[in-house]
């Protein structure tokens, strides 16, 4: 297994030095090296690129206000450059899907798992390998049988599940959000 998180939080906390470096001194190359690193934790951990949309919807909107304001319109370069760091991958994406702004198709597959519809699980993700290794998984199988092989479809699946099992469920899924953020900070 190849654990992305070391790197994507080196990466983070890069671009959180390099953007205070650029905000406390007039410095664009901190900035636009904030924004470098912000895009190479995006292509490191796609789930962060709905992070860089919605920095830069509160950076554009904050400047939108406070036009004085030199930490927002920072922000919105920083988040533009991290932005287009990701435009070769989500053209990539959109080539392959006909989605725009396709980060990635293993999202759903986290949230399916958020909101098990069973109620021994605690939400601890797994691979499809898993479900058909493990004994302790063998109630899934039926449901990992009926997933399209074809990504996208599969995602859409396991979309659809997830939200239906939240919707039917809501403090089940609570639950396993708890466990989930337990698991973080004491493993």
């Amino acid at each position: 297994r190849l654990f992305t998180e070391p790197v994507a939080l080196a990466l983070l906390v890069g671009a959180m030095l390099a953007f205070m470096h650029g905000v406390r001194r007039p410095s664009r190359a901190g900035v636009v090296l904030a924004g470098l690193l912000v895009g190479f934790l995006v292509l490191t951990r796609v789930e962060y690129g709905y992070a860089v949309i919605g920095t830069l919807v509160v950076c554009l909107g904050w400047w939108a206000v406070d036009r004085s304001s030199d930490v927002a319109r920072k922000g919105v370069a920083m988040a533009l450059v991290g932005f287009a760091v990701c435009v070769p991958w989500l053209a990539y994406t959109h080539h392959e899907t006909g989605k725009a702004l396709y980060w990635g198709n293993s999202g759903w597959l986290s949230l399916y798992w958020m909101a098990s519809p069973f109620s021994d699980d605690l939400g601890e993700p797994h691979t499809d390998a898993e479900v058909f290794a493990s004994e302790d998984l063998a109630q899934h199988r039926p449901f990992f049988r009926s997933l399209p092989a074809e990504p996208v479809a599969r995602d859409a699946a396991l979309r659809h599940s997830a939200r239906q099992v939240i919707q039917d469920h809501p403090l089940h899924y609570v639950r396993n959000l708890a466990a989930n953020f337990s698991r973080l900070w004491i493993h």
